[in-house]
């Protein structure tokens, strides 16, 4: 959704770049713009705590099971 909200405001940016745009069609897509940015914001840093917690939960199981990760890394100690 990030990357499709990022596609549609370059879209929108070449649109309003337009001489021939009318100025009615650019300030309602400035609105627009204004109005969804801090909904794309949001989902972005979701998106971002999610996958941090994602990864901090899989390296958590993996020394539950595993026992500490640096024995397994190469040159650690077994």
């Amino acid at each position: 959704m990030v990357h499709a909200y990022a596609a549609i405001v370059e879209a929108a940016s070449d649109i309003a770049a337009d001489p021939a745009t009318p100025l009615a069609f650019k300030r309602a897509l400035g609105q627009a713009e204004r109005a969804a940015t801090p909904a794309a914001e949001t989902l972005q840093i979701s998106v971002t705590s999610y996958s941090r917690a994602s990864c901090l939960g899989r390296i958590r199981r993996r020394v539950r099971d595993c026992g500490d990760p640096r024995r397994l890394a190469p040159g650690g100690f077994a």
